[in-house]
Protein backbone atom coordinates (compact mmCIF):
# COMPACT_ATOMS: atom_id res chain seq x y z
CA UNK A 1 0.00 0.00 0.00
CA UNK A 2 1.39 3.38 -0.99
CA UNK A 3 1.42 5.83 1.88
CA UNK A 4 2.64 9.40 2.12
CA UNK A 5 4.03 11.34 5.09
CA UNK A 6 3.60 15.10 4.68
CA UNK A 7 5.75 17.55 6.70
CA UNK A 8 5.88 21.31 6.18
CA UNK A 9 8.26 22.02 9.06
CA UNK A 10 11.74 23.52 8.83
CA UNK A 11 14.98 21.58 9.29
CA UNK A 12 14.81 21.20 13.07
CA UNK A 13 11.09 20.43 13.05
CA UNK A 14 11.52 17.66 10.49
CA UNK A 15 14.41 16.06 12.38
CA UNK A 16 12.41 16.10 15.62
CA UNK A 17 9.76 14.04 13.81
CA UNK A 18 12.12 11.28 12.73
CA UNK A 19 11.10 8.75 15.42
CA UNK A 20 7.45 9.06 14.39
CA UNK A 21 8.39 8.85 10.71
CA UNK A 22 10.41 5.72 11.48
CA UNK A 23 7.40 4.20 13.26
CA UNK A 24 4.98 5.01 10.42
CA UNK A 25 7.06 4.40 7.31
CA UNK A 26 6.70 1.17 5.36
CA UNK A 27 8.36 -0.24 2.27
CA UNK A 28 6.18 1.87 -0.03
CA UNK A 29 6.16 5.05 2.07
CA UNK A 30 7.19 8.41 0.65
CA UNK A 31 8.07 11.62 2.46
CA UNK A 32 6.96 15.01 1.19
CA UNK A 33 8.77 17.72 3.12
CA UNK A 34 9.69 21.36 2.73
CA UNK A 35 13.11 20.98 4.32
CA UNK A 36 16.12 19.78 2.33
CA UNK A 37 16.74 17.30 5.15
CA UNK A 38 14.12 15.07 3.51
CA UNK A 39 17.00 13.70 1.45
CA UNK A 40 18.50 12.13 4.59
CA UNK A 41 15.35 10.08 5.20
CA UNK A 42 15.55 8.53 1.74
CA UNK A 43 19.34 8.05 1.72
CA UNK A 44 19.23 6.22 5.05
CA UNK A 45 16.34 4.00 3.88
CA UNK A 46 13.83 5.32 6.39
CA UNK A 47 11.45 6.05 3.50
CA UNK A 48 11.41 4.74 -0.06
CA UNK A 49 11.54 8.18 -1.64
CA UNK A 50 11.43 11.85 -0.70
CA UNK A 51 10.36 14.97 -2.56
CA UNK A 52 9.45 18.60 -1.93
CA UNK A 53 5.96 19.68 -0.89
CA UNK A 54 6.32 22.42 -3.49
CA UNK A 55 5.79 19.77 -6.20
CA UNK A 56 2.89 17.65 -4.88
CA UNK A 57 2.11 14.24 -6.43
CA UNK A 58 -0.98 13.49 -8.53
CA UNK A 59 -4.33 13.07 -6.82
CA UNK A 60 -5.38 9.59 -5.69
CA UNK A 61 -1.81 8.24 -5.93
CA UNK A 62 -1.59 7.44 -2.21
CA UNK A 63 -4.18 5.44 -0.33
CA UNK A 64 -3.17 6.85 3.03
CA UNK A 65 -1.63 10.21 3.99
CA UNK A 66 -0.24 11.25 7.38
CA UNK A 67 0.18 14.98 7.96
CA UNK A 68 2.48 16.39 10.63
CA UNK A 69 0.99 19.71 11.68
CA UNK A 70 0.48 22.14 14.54
CA UNK A 71 -2.72 23.39 12.92
CA UNK A 72 -5.29 20.88 11.58
CA UNK A 73 -6.05 23.38 8.80
CA UNK A 74 -2.93 22.14 7.01
CA UNK A 75 -4.40 18.63 6.89
CA UNK A 76 -7.52 20.08 5.28
CA UNK A 77 -5.41 21.56 2.50
CA UNK A 78 -3.53 18.31 1.93
CA UNK A 79 -6.76 16.31 1.89
CA UNK A 80 -8.22 18.56 -0.79
CA UNK A 81 -4.98 18.47 -2.78
CA UNK A 82 -4.35 14.69 -2.76
CA UNK A 83 -7.79 13.15 -2.10
CA UNK A 84 -6.42 10.15 -0.13
CA UNK A 85 -8.66 7.30 1.01
CA UNK A 86 -7.59 7.95 4.59
CA UNK A 87 -6.01 10.89 6.39
CA UNK A 88 -4.16 10.85 9.68
CA UNK A 89 -2.85 13.80 11.67
CA UNK A 90 0.21 13.77 13.92
CA UNK A 91 0.08 16.81 16.16
CA UNK A 92 3.38 18.65 16.49
CA UNK A 93 2.19 20.81 19.37
CA UNK A 94 2.73 19.00 22.71
CA UNK A 95 -0.14 19.09 25.18
CA UNK A 96 2.16 18.30 28.08
CA UNK A 97 5.70 19.31 29.05
CA UNK A 98 7.19 16.34 27.23
CA UNK A 99 9.68 16.13 24.40
CA UNK A 100 8.16 16.72 20.98
CA UNK A 101 9.90 13.70 19.42
CA UNK A 102 8.36 11.35 21.99
CA UNK A 103 4.96 13.02 21.76
CA UNK A 104 4.86 12.41 18.01
CA UNK A 105 6.38 8.92 18.26
CA UNK A 106 3.69 7.79 20.69
CA UNK A 107 0.94 9.16 18.45
CA UNK A 108 2.53 7.08 15.67
CA UNK A 109 2.16 3.91 17.73
CA UNK A 110 5.24 3.96 19.95
CA UNK A 111 7.11 1.20 18.12
CA UNK A 112 10.47 0.82 19.96
CA UNK A 113 12.12 -0.35 16.74
CA UNK A 114 11.83 3.22 15.48
CA UNK A 115 14.57 4.22 17.94
CA UNK A 116 17.04 1.85 16.30
CA UNK A 117 16.01 2.93 12.81
CA UNK A 118 15.69 6.69 13.24
CA UNK A 119 17.72 7.88 16.22
CA UNK A 120 20.61 8.66 13.85
CA UNK A 121 20.39 9.72 10.21
CA UNK A 122 23.77 9.22 8.56
CA UNK A 123 23.59 9.28 4.76
CA UNK A 124 25.72 7.07 2.57
CA UNK A 125 29.25 8.37 2.28
CA UNK A 126 29.08 10.49 5.44
CA UNK A 127 32.11 9.74 7.60
CA UNK A 128 33.25 11.62 10.66
CA UNK A 129 36.87 12.75 10.51
CA UNK A 130 37.06 15.01 13.56
CA UNK A 131 39.57 17.83 13.28
CA UNK A 132 38.02 20.95 14.78
CA UNK A 133 35.39 22.31 17.15
CA UNK A 134 32.54 23.65 15.05
CA UNK A 135 30.51 26.58 16.40
CA UNK A 136 27.22 27.75 14.93
CA UNK A 137 26.32 31.12 16.52
CA UNK A 138 23.02 31.64 14.68
CA UNK A 139 19.44 30.42 14.65
CA UNK A 140 16.21 31.10 12.80
CA UNK A 141 15.26 33.50 15.59
CA UNK A 142 17.97 35.78 16.97
CA UNK A 143 16.08 35.86 20.26
CA UNK A 144 17.18 32.23 20.71
CA UNK A 145 20.88 33.01 20.27
CA UNK A 146 23.50 33.34 22.98
CA UNK A 147 24.94 36.86 22.54
CA UNK A 148 27.58 36.70 19.76
CA UNK A 149 29.99 38.99 21.60
CA UNK A 150 29.84 36.79 24.71
CA UNK A 151 30.30 33.66 22.58
CA UNK A 152 33.32 35.20 20.86
CA UNK A 153 34.86 36.03 24.25
CA UNK A 154 34.22 32.49 25.48
CA UNK A 155 35.89 30.97 22.42
CA UNK A 156 38.85 33.32 22.78
CA UNK A 157 39.47 31.88 26.25
CA UNK A 158 39.35 28.29 25.00
CA UNK A 159 42.66 26.47 24.63
CA UNK A 160 43.78 23.27 22.93
CA UNK A 161 41.15 23.10 20.18
CA UNK A 162 41.03 24.33 16.61
CA UNK A 163 37.84 26.35 16.23
CA UNK A 164 35.79 26.91 13.09
CA UNK A 165 32.65 29.05 12.76
CA UNK A 166 29.75 27.95 10.55
CA UNK A 167 27.26 30.51 9.24
CA UNK A 168 24.17 30.15 7.07
CA UNK A 169 23.00 32.75 4.53
CA UNK A 170 20.83 34.58 7.07
CA UNK A 171 23.77 34.88 9.48
CA UNK A 172 26.42 36.35 7.21
CA UNK A 173 26.23 39.61 9.16
CA UNK A 174 27.83 37.76 12.10
CA UNK A 175 31.06 37.12 10.18
CA UNK A 176 32.81 40.33 11.39
CA UNK A 177 32.02 39.36 14.99
CA UNK A 178 34.08 36.16 14.56
CA UNK A 179 36.81 37.39 12.23
CA UNK A 180 39.46 36.08 14.66
CA UNK A 181 38.41 32.52 13.67
CA UNK A 182 38.08 30.68 10.35
CA UNK A 183 34.52 31.23 9.10
CA UNK A 184 32.74 28.85 6.72
CA UNK A 185 29.49 29.88 5.07
CA UNK A 186 27.05 27.14 4.12
CA UNK A 187 24.16 27.65 1.71
CA UNK A 188 22.94 24.08 1.24
CA UNK A 189 22.50 20.79 3.07
CA UNK A 190 25.41 19.27 1.15
CA UNK A 191 27.75 22.08 2.20
CA UNK A 192 26.62 21.76 5.81
CA UNK A 193 27.26 17.99 5.78
CA UNK A 194 30.76 18.55 4.41
CA UNK A 195 31.66 20.93 7.23
CA UNK A 196 30.00 18.78 9.90
CA UNK A 197 31.97 15.71 8.82
CA UNK A 198 35.16 17.34 10.05
CA UNK A 199 33.83 18.37 13.47
CA UNK A 200 34.85 16.73 16.74
CA UNK A 201 31.82 18.41 18.33
CA UNK A 202 29.37 21.21 17.68
CA UNK A 203 28.44 24.10 19.94
CA UNK A 204 25.22 25.77 18.86
CA UNK A 205 21.97 27.42 19.83
CA UNK A 206 18.46 26.02 19.50
CA UNK A 207 18.69 25.80 15.71
CA UNK A 208 18.06 23.40 12.87
CA UNK A 209 21.79 22.99 12.33
CA UNK A 210 22.24 21.89 15.94
CA UNK A 211 19.49 19.29 15.41
CA UNK A 212 21.23 18.15 12.22
CA UNK A 213 24.57 17.67 13.99
CA UNK A 214 22.89 15.60 16.71
CA UNK A 215 21.01 13.47 14.17
CA UNK A 216 24.31 12.73 12.42
CA UNK A 217 25.78 11.46 15.69
CA UNK A 218 28.13 14.34 16.48
CA UNK A 219 28.69 15.27 20.12
CA UNK A 220 26.57 18.40 20.61
CA UNK A 221 26.68 21.07 23.30
CA UNK A 222 23.47 23.07 22.85
CA UNK A 223 22.74 26.48 24.38
CA UNK A 224 19.03 26.78 25.18
CA UNK A 225 17.00 29.68 26.48
CA UNK A 226 14.37 31.02 26.33
CA UNK A 227 13.03 27.90 24.56
CA UNK A 228 12.47 24.88 26.78
CA UNK A 229 14.86 21.95 26.14
CA UNK A 230 12.37 19.51 27.65
CA UNK A 231 10.23 20.18 24.58
CA UNK A 232 12.72 20.96 21.84
CA UNK A 233 16.20 19.58 22.70
CA UNK A 234 18.15 17.86 19.91
CA UNK A 235 18.90 14.17 20.43
CA UNK A 236 21.35 11.72 18.93
CA UNK A 237 24.50 9.97 20.15
CA UNK A 238 25.74 12.43 22.78
CA UNK A 239 23.89 15.66 23.55
CA UNK A 240 24.31 18.02 26.48
CA UNK A 241 22.15 21.11 26.90
CA UNK A 242 23.09 24.18 28.93
CA UNK A 243 19.93 25.91 30.13
CA UNK A 244 19.18 28.76 30.35
CA UNK A 245 22.00 30.51 28.54
CA UNK A 246 20.95 33.78 30.16
CA UNK A 247 22.77 32.50 33.24
CA UNK A 248 26.07 31.92 31.43
CA UNK A 249 28.94 34.37 31.55
CA UNK A 250 31.70 33.79 28.96
CA UNK A 251 34.21 32.27 31.37
CA UNK A 252 31.63 29.73 32.56
CA UNK A 253 30.72 28.82 29.01
CA UNK A 254 34.42 28.29 28.29
CA UNK A 255 34.62 25.92 31.25
CA UNK A 256 31.56 23.98 30.04
CA UNK A 257 32.94 23.68 26.49
CA UNK A 258 36.35 22.54 27.72
CA UNK A 259 34.83 19.95 30.05
CA UNK A 260 32.55 18.69 27.27
CA UNK A 261 35.48 18.31 24.88
CA UNK A 262 37.54 16.52 27.52
CA UNK A 263 34.81 13.99 28.30
CA UNK A 264 34.13 13.52 24.58
CA UNK A 265 37.77 12.71 23.98
CA UNK A 266 37.66 10.09 26.77
CA UNK A 267 34.65 8.35 25.21
CA UNK A 268 36.15 5.48 23.24
CA UNK A 269 32.84 4.04 22.02
CA UNK A 270 29.37 5.52 21.49
CA UNK A 271 27.00 4.84 24.30
CA UNK A 272 24.41 2.23 23.43
CA UNK A 273 20.92 2.72 24.77
CA UNK A 274 18.21 0.10 24.81
CA UNK A 275 15.06 1.16 22.98
CA UNK A 276 12.22 2.06 25.33
CA UNK A 277 9.20 -0.19 25.71
CA UNK A 278 6.12 0.53 23.64
CA UNK A 279 4.28 3.48 25.13
CA UNK A 280 0.63 4.39 25.20
CA UNK A 281 -0.36 7.59 23.45
CA UNK A 282 -0.45 10.79 25.54
CA UNK A 283 -3.62 12.35 26.85
CA UNK A 284 -4.63 15.73 25.54
CA UNK A 285 -5.76 17.23 28.82
CA UNK A 286 -5.51 20.88 27.90
CA UNK A 287 -3.46 23.45 26.09
CA UNK A 288 0.30 23.56 26.39
CA UNK A 289 1.40 26.89 27.76
CA UNK A 290 5.11 26.29 27.24
CA UNK A 291 5.14 25.61 23.52
CA UNK A 292 7.60 27.55 21.45
CA UNK A 293 5.94 30.47 19.61
CA UNK A 294 6.14 30.77 15.85
CA UNK A 295 9.44 32.41 15.03
CA UNK A 296 9.39 36.03 14.04
CA UNK A 297 12.58 35.68 12.03
CA UNK A 298 12.96 33.01 9.38
CA UNK A 299 16.43 31.79 8.48
CA UNK A 300 17.66 29.01 6.23
CA UNK A 301 17.85 26.49 9.06
CA UNK A 302 14.68 27.41 10.97
CA UNK A 303 12.22 29.13 8.62
CA UNK A 304 8.74 29.12 10.11
CA UNK A 305 5.47 29.05 8.19
CA UNK A 306 2.06 29.07 9.82
CA UNK A 307 -0.34 26.67 8.06
CA UNK A 308 -3.15 28.39 6.19
CA UNK A 309 -6.69 28.12 7.51
CA UNK A 310 -9.11 27.06 4.82
CA UNK A 311 -12.34 26.45 6.67
CA UNK A 312 -12.44 22.88 5.36
CA UNK A 313 -13.34 20.03 7.63
CA UNK A 314 -10.55 17.43 7.35
CA UNK A 315 -11.18 13.78 6.76
CA UNK A 316 -9.07 11.91 9.26
CA UNK A 317 -8.91 8.51 10.83
CA UNK A 318 -6.65 9.09 13.82
CA UNK A 319 -7.92 8.42 17.29
CA UNK A 320 -7.61 10.76 20.23
CA UNK A 321 -4.37 10.14 22.12
CA UNK A 322 -4.79 8.39 25.45
CA UNK A 323 -2.49 7.15 28.17
CA UNK A 324 0.70 8.60 29.52
CA UNK A 325 4.01 9.92 28.29
CA UNK A 326 7.17 10.61 30.31
CA UNK A 327 7.08 14.24 31.39
CA UNK A 328 9.79 16.78 32.13
CA UNK A 329 13.36 15.55 32.34
CA UNK A 330 12.17 11.95 32.29
CA UNK A 331 11.35 12.40 28.61
CA UNK A 332 14.89 13.67 27.99
CA UNK A 333 16.37 10.71 29.85
CA UNK A 334 14.50 8.40 27.49
CA UNK A 335 16.27 10.11 24.60
CA UNK A 336 19.66 10.14 26.31
CA UNK A 337 19.82 13.95 26.52
CA UNK A 338 21.61 15.56 29.47
CA UNK A 339 20.51 18.98 30.70
CA UNK A 340 22.83 21.09 32.85
CA UNK A 341 21.03 23.96 34.55
CA UNK A 342 23.06 27.14 34.89
CA UNK A 343 22.15 29.92 37.24
CA UNK A 344 24.96 32.42 37.49
CA UNK A 345 23.74 35.88 36.59
CA UNK A 346 25.53 37.36 33.55
CA UNK A 347 27.80 40.33 33.96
Amino acid sequence: MRTLLWHEGALGDLLLSRLAIGALAGEESSLAARSEARKLFAETGLVARAFSTEVPPPRNLYSGVTVFARDPALAEVVARLLAPASLRIISTLPRKRAHLALYQWIQAGGDPRAFAKARLLRPRGFTLKPRYLLVHPGSGGRWKCYPPSALRESLRRLSGAEIRILLGPAEEDLAPEFRAFPVTQSRSLEEALEVLSGAMALVGNDSGLTHLAAALGLPVLALFGPTDPVLWAPFGERVRVLYPWSGLVPRELTRHIQEFLNTTARSDLPRRRKPPPRQAAPREDGPNTEAEPWEAEAGPWEAAERPRKTGMKPRRNHRSPKGRIPLGKASLALLGVEVVEVGEAPR
